[in-house]
């Protein structure tokens, strides 16, 4: 991971949680107490390429980080493309989830995790209904409008609305979409 601060380039070394996992596509924020977290997929050798989430903190701007923790575990899916949003102290991780052996491209959930307390403790995972068969691309933080209202971007598959199933992501045709909560994102 890379970021600019003051036209100064800084790269970061985000630890993995053990030499067995790939870990790709982060998703990072700046917490209410201003530690960073970042949030990414692990695809792990050791469980037969299971995919998850894994949570990984910093408190000194990402200097250092702390001990990586399985975040976001679908026993029935692949947990990928995290997205983080930060609504006052409350956090809420989310992950597209799709089936476990899955052959092409077919239905997607939207499993998540939240914090009341800043990132320090997490509920259990629930699914945030989408309305739509397949959700994609998320990958994309939230942000929280000055009056509470919060924002936050995904992608809706257009060709799975109306197809059973996708041979590869070269057949999707994907459109851009906002969920938007009032209640701090307790319903989106």
């Amino acid at each position: 991971i890379s970021w600019s601060v003051a036209d100064e380039i800084t790269r970061l070394q985000i630890p993995a949680p053990d030499e067995n996992t790939t870990c790709h596509l982060p998703s990072v924020v700046v917490l209410p107490d201003a530690r960073v977290m970042c949030v990414y997929s692990g695809k792990e050798a050791m469980r037969a390429g299971k995919i998850s989430l894994f949570a990984v903190y910093s408190s000194d701007h990402g200097a250092t980080w702390g001990t990586p923790q399985r975040l976001l575990d679908t026993p029935d899916g692949h947990d990928y493309d995290p997205s983080i949003i930060v609504i006052g102290r409350r956090v809420i991780v989310s992950a597209t989830t799709t089936p476990l052996n899955e052959t092409g491209i077919t239905t997607s959930r939207t499993m998540a995790v939240a914090s009341d307390d800043g990132g320090r403790t997490w509920s259990r995972p629930y699914e945030i209904p989408m309305g739509r068969r397949y959700t994609s691309g998320k990958i994309n933080n939230g942000i929280t409008l000055p009056d509470g209202t919060a924002l936050w971007g995904y992608t809706w598959e257009k060709n799975l609305e109306t197809r059973e199933r996708l041979a590869s992501e070269g057949e999707m045709e994907e459109m851009n979409a906002v969920l938007i909560s009032y209640d701090d994102g307790r319903t989106w």
